[in-house]
């Protein structure tokens, strides 16, 4: 299945710019293929951090029979989990 791609023109840093061009370079692909590459896997990223953020929110709920966890409370949890 060939994927849809769309032409566009973006403004993208020059150190961004430099790592991009390095890594195609070192790897054979175009800079399209790594842009694309990296772009997905933020997305990835996000969407895991949004599914993690809700599984949190239920065993909060869970625990705490729907009290919301203090600030305090919440950073110290999330620093433990995080070791």
């Amino acid at each position: 299945m060939a994927a849809t791609v769309k032409k566009v023109s973006v403004a993208i840093g020059q150190d961004e710019l430099e790592w991009a061009r390095l890594r195609a370079k070192r790897e054979g692909r175009s800079l399209s293929a790594i842009l694309t590459e990296a772009t997905r896997k933020a997305k990835e990223a996000e969407a895991e951090a949004e599914r993690r953020d809700a599984a949190w929110a239920q065993l909060e709920a869970w625990l705490l029979d729907g009290r919301p966890l203090s600030d305090e409370e919440l950073a110290a949890a999330r620093e433990a989990l995080d070791r």
